[in-house]
């Protein structure tokens, strides 16, 4: 053979292992006549090439014209007669240049230098024909190593074209939103109207404060004048004394100048009378105490501004096809369902709340807080630490168990096996509490003379707003206790105002939104509205269990009345509780079961 047929059989059966191309960016040398080829293929990276003789796999020979598809390796033509009479497999032979791409597969590491042919699924990793039976791999799924890495390509491509189809224009699109949230009105007039409120607040006091300044100099105006008058009067009887005492020299003067003894003898002193007759006044200036400028107690008659929440809600930034995302309005149930009824053994029970679909705290006429299972096992009780019943249950954000204790005065927080007194009250008493988005607690409390009723708005023992009065210094609710409290979505404060008979709504900055009384157009057969328990759900809609009426009012965040919940057996409804799923949990007072509700679709 000629050294240019050798040259160029050996040009054709040199490849690279990255591009699978005849080309090669390394010079080659060819030891047997000391020359040097240079490819001309530049674009491949010197750094990702390698080289190797391709030779035929069933006799060795160099430069084998041909490729099997099916088993994936090169022959020569000498060869291919032979192979394909093996018909173990339908074998797809073509000619070297048409063969496909064809990917390079990982030696084993642990049977070198068998190649790998299969991928395990369980360990994800390429392995030979004899790791199958080893003892790391005894009992795994293994799949052609071709299959699975035609299988990766698809979701490689599948992905890349989602990503640059679907969630690149989705997150721009998200980002567009919010550019536009930024620009719009809606925010800025939110804090406009919030900047406004305060500024309004800040004139009502400084009103207050000019009211006060006034009434004060009013009073000061007329003591003046008082005085004026007091001094003028004196000056008065003074003067009159003094035309006296002129009158009297002038006849004392005639006196001394008479001879006559029966005048002089008839003399009597008037020195005494007119030392009696002289008034005196004794004036004390009046005097402005100033007191200590208590910049809490300040805050506190001002208000406070609370830190809101900022919350991010991850989910799919696109919607797949079969895979549908809750609706962001669940329709109502027209006849609710009963899921399940658990006893609890309650005599009296008051509170439900639950820490997941299986497990429940309550509260009823016991010192103990249980813990229930939704068959009614009862798996944990904590005894309060007065030994007191507990007036109401929370979870806070940290799914820490808050209980208020009417009796000991005193808000606590249960922390493993540790009770924590956070809120100890002086002249008032906790009756319901609920927890914020923002972590804070909510209690409302009513004085121990029982004429005056509050909400508070504790961050741990930090008290941080009273709502108590509207804009113009009249109670929001009835001098009675108040009943169940919760906060809504929306971030109003949902409260029962029993005395009232209603649900009264605030804002979080404890303006008052509406009023719930019942639906207008009650039926006369149906006795008052009787609210005692309150909960809000995902649709901001808020429940009220009505006890005497044996049933359940839906009403929307602003106060209008969606339907009952009246046909699920319920006696005595009291306090509610609504899991993420919208499912409603129901404790009936005096037959101690609670029972979990789904009204939604």
């Amino acid at each position: 053979m000629s050294y240019k047929h050798k040259l160029n059989a050996y040009v054709c059966i040199f490849t690279c292992q990255i591009c699978y191309s005849v080309k090669c960016s390394s010079s080659i040398t060819f030891p047997d006549c000391n020359l040097q080829v240079h490819c001309n293929y530049k674009t491949m990276d010197p750094r990702k090439c390698a080289q190797e003789v391709l030779r035929c796999k069933l006799c060795g020979t160099s430069g084998p014209a041909f490729y099997c598809e099916v088993c994936r390796f090169y022959i020569c033509a000498r060869c291919v007669g032979n192979h394909l009479l093996d018909e173990s497999k339908e074998h797809k032979v073509v000619p070297f240049e048409r063969r496909k791409f064809i990917p390079i597969f990982p030696t084993c590491s642990k049977h070198t230098p068998k190649q790998c042919d299969l991928h395990c699924e369980q360990c994800n990793i390429p392995i030979c024909t004899r790791c199958v039976s080893s003892y790391d791999h005894l009992g795994h799924k293994a799949d052609d190593i071709m299959i699975t890495f035609q299988r990766k390509k698809e979701i490689l491509q599948q992905d890349l074209e989602e990503l640059e189809n679907s969630f690149l224009p989705k997150c721009h699109e998200v980002v567009s939103k919010i550019k536009h949230q930024i620009t719009t009105t809606s925010i800025n007039e939110g804090f406009l109207e919030l900047s406004n409120e305060i500024e309004q607040r800040g004139k009502d006091l400084h009103r207050e404060i000019e009211t006060i300044i006034e009434r004060n100099k009013s009073e000061i105006s007329n003591l003046h004048k008082k005085y004026l008058t007091a001094m003028e009067k004196q000056e008065s009887q003074i003067n009159n004394v003094i035309a006296e005492i002129t009158h009297n020299i002038s006849d004392l003067n005639n006196v001394l100048d008479s001879d006559d003894f029966y005048l002089v003898s008839a003399y009597n002193s008037k020195k005494d009378s007119f030392q009696s007759s002289v008034p005196k006044l004794k004036i004390t200036f009046p005097s402005f105490c100033i007191q200590y400028i208590n910049k809490e107690q300040l805050c506190e008659q001002f208000g406070s501004l609370s830190s809101g929440s900022i919350t991010t809600e991850h989910g799919d930034l696109i919607e797949h096809p079969g895979v549908t995302s809750p609706p962001l309005d669940k329709p109502l149930l027209a006849q609710p369902k009963i899921l399940s009824c658990t006893n609890t053994g309650y005599c009296c029970l008051y509170r439900v709340m639950c820490v997941s679909d299986k497990r429940m705290w309550t509260i009823g006429n016991s010192s103990f807080v249980k813990l229930y299972n939704i068959q009614g096992e009862l798996l944990d009780s904590i005894k309060t630490k007065s030994w007191n019943e507990p007036s109401d249950i929370a979870l806070s954000v940290s799914e820490d168990l808050v209980y208020t204790d009417y009796y000991d005065r005193s808000v606590n927080v249960i922390k493993g096996n540790r009770i924590e007194k956070v809120v100890k009250l002086l002249t008032w008493r906790p009756l319901n509490v609920c927890s914020t988005l923002s972590g804070d607690l909510l209690v409302t409390l009513i004085r121990d003379d029982k004429k005056q009723s509050q909400i508070v708005r504790y961050s741990g023992s930090t008290e941080k707003q009273i709502i108590q009065f509207d804009d113009e210094g009249k109670p929001l609710f009835s001098t009675a206790q108040l009943g169940a409290i919760c906060e809504n979505r929306n971030l109003n404060i949902c409260v029962i105002d029993i005395e009232a008979c209603a649900v009264v709504v605030v804002n979080q900055a404890g303006k008052l939104r509406f009023k719930y009384t019942g639906p207008d157009s009650e039926s006369t057969s149906k006795k008052s509205f009787d609210p005692v328990g309150i909960r809000t759900d995902s649709q901001s809609q808020i429940l009220v269990a009505d006890y005497d009426n044996n049933r359940i009012h839906i009403v929307d965040q602003n106060g209008h009345f969606l339907c009952f919940i009246d046909k699920c057996d319920m006696r005595h409804p009291y306090g509610l509780y609504v899991d993420v799923g919208d499912n409603l949990y129901v404790t009936e007072f005096d037959r101690g079961h609670v029972k979990k509700i789904q009204y939604h679709m």
